[in-house]
């Protein structure tokens, strides 16, 4: 979903995590229409140099009594919301500084 980029583009590029639906799809809308360049994918550093805001918005939330969640769930879990937090994090904190 990302909108027409740029590099002379004065609005910083945006990179949101899980924008298939919810707050991260409302929120690239969001930026889209305010005329971000907006990316739900990792290749804005090769359009932009560089990300200029990283919105970590990808999670996986279990509502099941502790006593009954099988283990691999919470494997997914916090393979998605807190590793891939991090990947991504560390993937794109370097071009920021």
């Amino acid at each position: 979903m990302p909108n027409t980029p740029s590099k002379s583009n004065s609005l910083p590029a945006v990179l949101i995590t899980g924008c298939s639906s919810g707050l991260g799809h409302a929120l690239a809308l969001r930026f889209v229409k305010a005329g971000h360049p907006t990316y739900a994918t990792a290749t804005v550093e090769q359009q932009h140099g560089q990300v200029g805001i990283l919105i970590n918005n990808a999670a996986i939330g279990l509502m099941t009594p502790i006593e009954t969640v099988p283990i691999e769930q919470v494997r997914q879990q916090y393979e998605t919301s807190v590793f891939g937090v991090l990947a991504v994090t560390q993937a794109v904190i370097p071009g920021m500084h």
